[in-house]
């Protein structure tokens, strides 16, 4: 609603340009190019007319997220990072999705719970390394059918996980592998997309 309200905001000062436009050649009627800029008017006026229409032609997802903890043993973090979260938007992004932060105008509902679980506590075994794994779980909700479209479940995923320097440092590197986000994007694009 917002970006919709900029692009209005936008065409009426771009119609308005007309006005005075029209208004220069009526006091100057040798006004050239480089003084009434009718194509530079003209290519913000296009500018604007493709954003609106993109804007209309996109999926709208509202995004609730949230970091679950397990454990003192498996929690990395004290509060949500919002790692996955961002990337996830990011990516929705990329695929022709706009994120909402009204959920009354989204067409879809996705909620990510994100954790973490030690793998190893870098204390023990041949080559003690301390890793994390990254976990996601969560449903995209179609608000239109009044329906969950989809659900995953990404724990303890041997490709899902990464070493730091303490637990912070791994679960972050892992929170940022792109596996991760592959796997929750191939269970909610194909559903968003149709």
């Amino acid at each position: 609603m917002s970006a919709h309200q900029k692009i209005k905001e936008a065409k009426t000062t771009l119609d308005g340009l007309d006005f005075y436009r029209y208004l220069l050649i009526a006091a100057d009627a040798s006004a050239n190019e480089s003084a009434l800029q009718t194509q530079r008017g003209n290519s913000l006026t296009q500018t604007v007319e493709h954003l609106n229409i993109t804007l209309e032609q996109s999926t709208f997802v509202y995004m609730n997220c949230k970091y679950e903890k397990r454990s003192p043993k498996d929690d990395a973090f004290s509060r949500d990072p919002g790692i996955l979260c961002d990337i996830i938007a990011q990516a929705l992004v990329d695929n022709e999705c706009s994120i909402t932060e009204n959920k009354e105008e989204a067409d879809y509902e996705l909620t990510l719970i994100t954790s973490t679980t030690q793998r190893s506590d870098g204390k023990t075994g041949v080559n003690p390394i301390l890793t994390y794994y990254a976990n996601a779980k969560g449903n995209l909700y179609n608000r239109a059918t009044k329906k969950e479209t989809a659900n995953f479940t990404v724990l303890n995923h041997p490709d899902c996980y990464y070493e730091g320097r303490d637990p912070e440092d791994a679960a972050t590197r892992a929170f940022k592998l792109p596996e991760l986000k592959d796997k929750v994007l191939e269970k909610i694009l194909p559903k968003i997309k149709n």
